[in-house]
């Protein structure tokens, strides 16, 4: 009784009422409207399935938690599995637009690519899809998704798991409203995880395999990007060393502030947003603090002798898709995000080898915040004063961990493989 009042009150008043205060009318509509018709746009013509295949639905709530089940995704696809695949943000969705056409590529048996449903629409959807498993990442976690895969007998696995409170909630409400939550197949990315998981979900199969991510960071490294290479050969005489401010926001630059001039050698800042005027802000701000950013655009007449007549040199990146590049030919790099909605990926300037810094907000989120730190290649930065200490023991670190660095990261591999057995394990089971 309590478990159909709950799926009518998030299905109608929920859906209905609050949701359109938050999310575009397309996003309120898409995902019951393509599961439920009869010819979906995204749904391939072997909707039913095949018997004795094994079917996997992918869940991500936005863009890190899909870069999490990226490599998973492929890899389970390479293995004849079909797959389905759902977003819940709209953010997500050029994200999860690409993965979609990497696994078209690969020719592989897509079901199903779009939003996910609502919550209090779970159950039909998955009744229509009949997945043999379903994976979500890190947070994601709804009530009526967790009862209806009871109900259908179907196995919920989770990558990234950690005793999160998303995790909890939707445990007490699942019980709170009579039902049972599904088989768990928990999947941590370090052995302090385990004892919390452990206790909130005591029938849960547990597993420690590592982060995924670390798996699709090396996988994006070996790809290369002419632009970055020609960004390389037009400034190679840069003084060394390079800084790397990555996914930068106007917040970092001024908690670094008068730290700016005193780093060494050059300064490439990578902007997170590289529209016009996030652009301009930026580069105001730069400019107010003494220095003259030459754009990656715009480079006209410069050559790396004059850029090094300023100081230090500094160079705006205001263009995309090579951040990873750029790291690599880094001698130390700060990870924007920090003193905003929370920092951005650690693991691309990890694999590496260079000394990183972040700021705070956000760093309990990430495994791979605590295991950086634990080794001495990453520093949180929460004060001011504590840039200039940072600074001041920069480069004798790098010199004498860099190697060490770069084969930790290496021995990070593989989580993705530990995970495909499991799936593939579970696929014979059912």
């Amino acid at each position: 009784m309590l478990k159909s009042a709950y799926r009518v009150i998030q299905s109608t008043v929920i859906k209905d009422c609050i949701l359109p205060l938050f999310f575009s009318k397309e996003r309120s509509q898409a995902a019951h409207r393509e599961i439920q018709a009869d010819e979906p746009e995204f749904v391939s013509h072997f909707l039913q399935g095949q018997k004795g295949v094994l079917r996997v639905w992918f869940h991500a709530a936005s863009v890190g938690e899909l870069e999490s089940l990226w490599p998973v995704v492929i890899a389970t696809a390479e293995k004849d599995a079909e797959i389905i695949l759902t977003v819940f943000s709209e953010s997500a969705w050029s994200s999860v637009e690409r993965l979609k056409q990497a696994l078209l590529n690969y020719q592989c048996r897509v079901v199903y690519v779009g939003y996910s449903p609502w919550e209090g629409k779970w159950k039909e959807a998955l009744e229509r899809m009949a997945p043999t498993l379903f994976i979500t990442a890190k947070y994601e976690a709804w009530p009526d998704l967790w009862l209806s895969l009871e109900e259908l007998r179907i196995p919920l696995a989770i990558v990234s798991a950690r005793a999160r409170k998303s995790l909890r909630i939707a445990k007490w409400v699942c019980e709170r409203i009579g039902g049972k939550l599904p088989q768990l197949y928990l999947f941590a990315c370090l052995e302090s995880d385990v004892p919390p998981l452990k206790d909130l979900f005591p029938k849960a199969s547990i597993q420690v395999v590592g982060e995924p991510r670390w798996d699709r960071a090396f996988a994006r490294s070996e790809q290369g990007s002419h632009r970055a290479q020609e960004l390389m050969n037009t400034y190679r005489k840069l003084k060394r060393p390079w800084g790397v401010m990555g996914s930068a926001w106007l917040e970092d630059l001024e908690f670094l502030d008068s730290a700016l001039k005193k780093m060494p050698g050059s300064l490439w800042v990578v902007p997170h947003q590289v529209d016009s005027q996030s652009i301009r802000k930026i580069e105001k701000f730069l400019i107010s603090r003494g220095l003259r950013p030459l754009r990656t655009t715009e480079p006209g007449l410069e050559s790396s002798e004059e850029l090094n007549g300023r100081e230090p040199p500094c160079l705006l990146v205001n263009e995309m898709g090579f951040l990873s590049e750029l790291y690599a030919q880094a001698d130390w790099v700060y990870v924007g995000g920090g003193f905003g909605d929370g920092i951005h990926s650690t693991i691309e300037p990890a694999i590496q080898g260079v000394p990183i810094a972040v700021g705070p907000r956000g760093t309990q989120k990430f495994s791979e915040v605590q295991a950086l730190t634990q080794t001495g290649q990453l520093r949180i930065l929460a004060r001011s004063c504590q840039v200039d200490e940072w600074l001041k023991t920069l480069f004798s670190v790098c010199s004498d961990n860099k190697h060490d660095w770069k084969q930790q990261a290496k021995d990070r591999l593989g989580a993705t493989q530990k995970i495909l057995e499991t799936i593939e394990k579970i696929g014979r089971a059912c």
